[in-house]
């Protein structure tokens, strides 16, 4: 009679002698057994047996204080061929207590075959300042931990001694549902447990004998119960104040952290590392703030804590920071060029008019008039004086923008600079000086 290929691993040979002892009407040489035959994969959740009898026939059994085990009703999978497995699915085992699955053909004994009860759930501490999850089992576990979103993949946890550190942060920005479990014990293949043994509970106790216990094999366990893990979404980030007149950038709140990405080569960007002196509570000039780069940007966010269930860092504001380049002279003019009372085209769109005050006590000195047809608003101001500077709009249209300055004395050099613009976020430019008044009253 042929050898009926029914059971897997190593240890299956002495699984077929018990499970063949007062068969009687089998050839001895079935108690020969390949080691590929049944395969068990708690992860996949999913059984395979190979062999060449016609059918496999599967039952799920409880056991019984007296080591009885019961199947209540059999599954019937045809085979086509003995090189082709039979599948079996053990998803809808319960996962929470120990499951004998018995596994037979026409012609052979059952071999039960043990899934023991996993974790039946979880406690889950998460603190979103450090990301680090603890792990509380509710009894005495030391497998593996997995996770997975609301519809992704199961993924493994790597934890030490139930704490997993460092995870989660990539869910922070938006927040996630993530669940968690412990993992599926498998193994290479099932293995005889020492001193284990059961007998088909449809025989009394009373009446059962040595010759009908038969090994049980240890198959595993399946995945725990999943717990629930809400990962809170990051805050939003606090009010920066950018004064794109005076040329700061000003965050109060409490803390805070900063970084400076200034703008390299090629439009790369890099992290300035933040310095223990600067500070922009009271406001930081962004000249400061960029040192050599002519642009970047300013990120500002509240620190993370770790106290409590702790808290993860907030999203970053993020400011632009430009170096507004110094207004452009005129071709030919020069910061030092005397400006006559017939007016100069300073720069593009500029023209500086100073106008000889000649009655009153203010005699001798010039009225400065300014016309402005650049395209920007500009600034302009006497050096070295304490005259309030003025801000003349940028043409339109229909109008140039118009300034004025009185009682400029004789000499002085007059400067102007790109004015900042709040609504279309334009940084301040540099004053730079433009031209020069008559040195003397003009006669």
């Amino acid at each position: 009679m042929r050898i009926k290929r029914v059971l897997q691993g190593t240890a299956l040979t002495a699984l077929a002698a018990a499970a063949w002892i007062g068969a009687g009407t089998v050839d001895a040489s079935a108690n020969v057994v390949e080691g590929k035959d049944i395969s068990v994969d708690t992860a996949k959740q999913e059984m395979t047996v190979k062999t060449s009898d016609a059918e496999v026939i599967v039952g799920v059994g409880t056991r019984n204080k007296n080591d009885g085990v019961k199947v209540s009703a059999w599954d019937v999978y045809d085979t086509v061929n003995a090189d082709t497995p039979v599948s079996i699915d053990l998803s809808k085992l319960n996962n929470t207590k120990d499951n004998y699955v018995v596994v037979k053909t026409e012609k052979t004994k059952p071999v039960y075959i043990k899934i023991s009860a996993s974790l039946k759930g979880q406690k889950l501490a998460f603190n979103a300042g450090s990301n680090k999850l603890e792990i509380t089992p509710k009894s005495e576990y030391s497998g593996k931990w997995q996770y997975r979103t609301s519809y992704g993949n199961w993924q493994d946890l790597s934890t030490t001694d139930n704490v997993a550190t460092g995870v989660f942060s990539e869910y922070q920005n938006q927040g996630a549902s993530l669940y968690v479990r412990a993992a599926a014990a498998s193994k290479a293949s099932i293995e005889a447990i020492d001193n284990d043994k059961v007998y088909d509970a449809t025989i009394k106790a009373k009446d059962v004998t040595d010759k009908d216990k038969v090994q049980v094999y240890e198959g595993g366990s399946l995945p725990g119960k999943e717990a629930k893990l809400n990962i809170a979404k990051r805050a939003n980030g606090p009010s920066v104040t950018a004064d794109y007149v005076n040329k700061t950038v000003k965050c109060t709140k409490k803390g805070i952290e900063f970084r400076v990405l200034v703008e390299g080569e090629n439009g790369k960007y890099s992290v300035v590392p933040n310095k223990p002196d600067m500070s922009i509570s009271s406001g930081a000039d962004i000249n400061t703030l960029l040192g050599n780069a002519s642009g970047g940007v300013i990120e500002v966010r509240i620190q993370s804590t770790e106290t409590g269930k702790g808290k993860a860092a907030s999203k970053w504001t993020r400011v632009d920071l430009k170096k507004t380049a110094d207004i452009v002279l005129a071709s030919g003019h020069t910061g030092t060029t005397v400006i006559t009372t017939s007016g100069a085209i300073v720069s593009a769109g500029v023209t500086v008019t100073p106008e000889l005050i000649t009655k009153g006590s203010n005699a001798g000195k010039y009225t400065v008039k300014i016309d402005n047809a650049s395209g920007a608003a500009i600034n302009v101001r006497v050096k070295d004086s304490s005259a309030k500077p003025i801000s003349v709009k940028a043409a339109t249209t229909s109008k140039h923008g118009t300034g004025t300055i009185k009682n400029v004395s004789a000499g002085s050099t007059i400067e102007i600079a790109i004015a900042g613009d709040k609504k279309a976020k334009t940084w301040a430019g540099g004053y730079a000086p433009v031209g020069k008044l008559p040195a003397a009253a003009a006669e």
